[in-house]
């Protein structure tokens, strides 16, 4: 019986491993070297054992075989297609060989800057887990696969091999709904199995894909880095990342329970212990925004940061507010400032608007809502990817 555990297997090898022609090629010894000793699935003797890789990704890449020549120029990319990331896009790293994998095209984000948004995709569906969309050769127009609607970033349209495949409207709606909402799921989908506990596969081939992830938006151009889409979290659940918080702080607590992965980060409420380094909150004008550093979609630490509200506002639409960080630890780059309101007569209040510069450490906000108790929750969230 072929077991998820297999499957799992397999993906690190599909993912992560040379392709024989690049084992085979005298250049690439120094890399091989370096990958040999830190794969369990490859060595110098066991070329043999390459048959079930080599047969593998013969099949996929024969499915998504180059049209007539010039197909890569005539056909412009577009919402809803199916594509690999060029394969001269293959590259090392950190002793692995990181194949590019088959996205699904989500949005065109910039006709002048090239940009576009995608998910990525994976083709064995026993590896699907909550939030992803399972989709049928009928549905893709190419091979069964799912959508890992919680796993996406940003890359240029030049970035794209050719199309090999296209959904729905209805599909891909579908896909950007679940991206947002993660317990979302269309009537029409096969929902995966519920996670079975902290130690399900699902969710270490999670952790692989957000690598992979973080491997190819990182090989985008330089001008568009700072657009990255936001730090992506491989979290399903509200309890998942209450988990994790109370692990490094067991007396966290929530005003309710959270309703989605977000808020669970943004309104956590740690013990006074936490905000031991930030400055006292001293007058209604000094607030404590949590620090959430994360390594694979995972919170690694969290710290306590102070700042200062020079803004706040209630008008016929809303509330405003404005502030500043007071400063951050040097580490800190590319962060998103997340945020929420929160009263037990409003619940949980997303922002309609948010600006955040963090050169000059300053941000603005406004929600819509006529609620004058609620509180304001801050965080600020970056990626740390070597802790």
């Amino acid at each position: 019986m072929y077991s998820r555990k297999q499957a799992f297997s397999m993906a690190k090898q599909y993912r992560r491993c040379p392709p024989p022609q690049v084992l085979k090629d005298p250049s690439q010894k120094v890399n091989l070297n370096r990958h040999f000793a830190v794969c369990p699935y490859c060595s110098k003797e066991k070329e043999t054992d390459l048959f079930l890789w080599d047969e593998l990704t013969a099949r996929l890449r024969q499915m998504a075989a180059p049209g007539p020549a010039g197909m890569k120029q005539t056909i412009a990319v577009e919402a809803g297609q199916l594509r690999y990331i060029r394969s001269d896009y293959a590259r090392w790293r950190e002793g692995y060989y990181y194949t590019p994998p088959c996205v699904l095209v989500l949005e065109i984000q910039s006709e002048v800057s090239d940009e576009i948004t995608v998910a990525q995709t994976y083709w064995d569906i026993g590896l699907a887990g909550p939030g992803d969309l399972i989709l049928t050769k009928k549905q893709t127009r190419f091979e069964d696969l799912f959508i890992e609607c919680w796993n996406t970033y940003v890359l240029r349209a030049a970035d794209m091999d050719h199309p090999i495949g296209h959904i729905s409207d209805e599909a891909l709606e579908a896909v950007k709904q679940m991206a947002h909402q993660t317990e979302f799921a269309p009537q029409w989908a096969v929902r995966p199995k519920p996670f079975s506990g902290e130690n399900d596969i699902r969710l270490f081939f999670r952790e692989l894909e957000v690598e992979v992830a973080f491997t190819f938006s990182s090989r985008a151009a330089a001008s568009i880095l700072h657009e990255l889409s936001r730090p992506r979290l491989i979290y399903s659940y509200p309890k998942e990342v209450q988990n994790d918080i109370r692990k490094k702080y067991p007396a966290t607590s929530w005003p309710a329970d959270p309703p989605t992965v977000e808020s669970a980060l943004v309104v956590a409420q740690l013990p006074s212990e936490a905000y031991a380094m930030a400055a006292a909150v001293d007058d209604e004008y000094k607030i404590q925004v949590k620090l959430f550093a994360l390594h694979m979609g995972r919170i690694a630490s969290i710290d306590v940061v102070s700042g200062t509200l020079f803004h706040r506002k209630h008008t016929v639409e809303g509330i405003e507010f404005a502030g500043r960080i007071d400063k951050l630890p040097k580490e800190v780059s590319d962060s998103s400032l997340w945020c929420y309101l929160y009263s037990e007569k409003a619940g949980y209040v997303l922002p309609e608007k948010v600006a955040w510069d963090e050169e000059k450490l300053v941000f603005e906000m406004n929600f819509k809502t006529d609620e004058p108790a609620a509180d304001l929750y801050v965080a600020l969230i970056y990626d740390a990817e070597y802790l």
